[in-house]
């Protein structure tokens, strides 16, 4: 504030002096803001883009809006009246469709995420055969053989998990912070869905669990003299 700027215009160069800064909303270059009559002089532009109406506290905005709009109606131009809220639920539903493809790609890693933990268990079963085979020797159960092998799975998901939170909050916060600020000068919050995170665990725990199905069962299913001889 107080600064000197300089600015080009049809009419020549004109100082301006920085009286004060506030969160641009409109540009990711950031607004200068100005007197209507300055840029009118200087700029030879009598047109507007846009206005901004400010209601009062108790005003009634439908009829302000329907008032606003007969008074518009008869212009030579289109105008569109929308209030704050409208424009906002606009950009948020247009970041929505742009990051909709996100749910397809979660898909996709579920699915990848299943055949994955599945062939390794399946090998892990294979190169522990004469562990599993111990085990039976010793007297443990089939079925706890087989929750031994799912237990090891669910391990390995709520490990992913943990991490992919870490990671992802540390991505949502990069981007929240720094990069949607400093490329479309927007400022915004950090927002956890935490329902939606509750959601996509279980469905991953379930993934996983799923996956340790068949690995568990051909565990269970090892008889011990066989396994003490596999090599």
């Amino acid at each position: 504030m107080g600064d000197a700027l300089t600015l080009a215009s049809p009419n020549g160069p004109v100082p301006l002096i920085v009286a004060g800064i506030t969160t641009d909303f409109a540009s990711p270059r950031g607004t200068i803001e100005m007197s209507r009559e300055v840029y009118e002089r200087y700029w030879n532009d009598p047109k507007v883009t846009r206005f901004m109406v400010e209601m009062t506290p108790g005003s009634d905005l439908a009829r302000s809006r329907t008032r606003i709009e007969d008074a518009v109606r008869t212009q030579p131009d289109s105008w569109r009246v929308i209030s704050s809220g409208e424009l906002v639920a606009y950009w948020g539903m247009q970041i929505r469709r742009a990051f909709a493809s996100i749910y397809v790609l979660a898909a996709v890693i579920l699915t990848v995420i299943l055949f994955g933990i599945a062939d390794n268990l399946s090998a892990s079963v294979a190169e522990r055969t004469r562990e599993l085979g111990t085990l039976r020797a010793f007297g443990v159960r089939r079925a706890r053989l087989r929750r031994i092998v799912i237990v090891e799975a669910l391990a390995i998901a709520a490990l992913g998990l943990c991490l992919a939170f870490a990671a992802g909050m540390a991505i949502a916060g990069l981007w929240a912070r720094a990069t949607i600020p400093y490329m479309l000068g927007w400022v915004i919050e950090l927002n956890i869905p935490v329902g939606l995170l509750v959601v996509v665990s279980v469905i991953t725990l379930l993934c996983c669990g799923l996956a340790a199905v068949v690995p568990a069962l051909r565990a269970a299913r090892l008889e011990p003299a066989a396994a003490l001889r596999w090599e």
